[in-house]
């Protein structure tokens, strides 16, 4: 909820042909933050909030990693529904250490099945996964992706390279 800021100001930016908006609230007296961007298209890239009210200071949670999981892709999807289907998201711990206090989590864009390569981001919550403290993902608006059917085989591809190789001495 914003309302708990009195302190709100607005930007935008272009950055590779796209139209990308910032907002920031903060309460004066609190010294919370919240921190939005997003695509013009409504895809929210970037979110941060202050972690002063949150439990940081216990380690080993409770929760599963199997729970956690569950509630960060709640949380991101609520945030971005329209990337349930175009994404991925993994523990990003692979083994709890005493000292973690935060729980992170990978989130890789899929399209027809395939990774796109740095369409990709990282979200941080707390132990309890609880609440996002902050993530951020790489999102281009590409027009179209290309079919895999249409694809060389890892065999015909490899074939090429050499062919390339010999025929360039490399």
């Amino acid at each position: 909820s914003t309302e708990e800021y009195d302190d709100f100001t607005a930007n935008q930016r272009v950055s590779e042909n796209a139209k990308i908006y910032q907002f920031y609230w903060r309460g004066t007296e609190s010294k919370k933050y919240m921190e939005v961007e997003c695509l013009e298209n409504g895809i929210i890239t970037r979110f941060s909030t202050s972690a002063d009210d949150l439990v940081q200071d216990k380690a080993m949670s409770d929760i599963s990693k199997e729970d956690a999981l569950k509630k960060a892709k709640d949380i991101f999807y609520k945030l971005n529904p329209d990337l349930k289907d175009k994404t991925v998201i993994e523990n990003g711990n692979t083994n709890k250490q005493l000292w973690e206090t935060r729980q992170n989590f990978v989130v890789s864009r899929v399209e027809n099945g395939i990774e796109v390569y740095g369409d990709n981001g990282y979200i941080e919550m707390d132990m309890n996964a609880d609440n996002i403290l902050w993530y951020y993902i790489n999102w281009h608006d590409y027009s179209e992706f290309p079919n895999p059917k249409d694809a060389i085989s890892v065999e015909e591809a490899k074939k090429a390279i050499d062919d390339i190789v010999l025929r360039n001495k490399i």
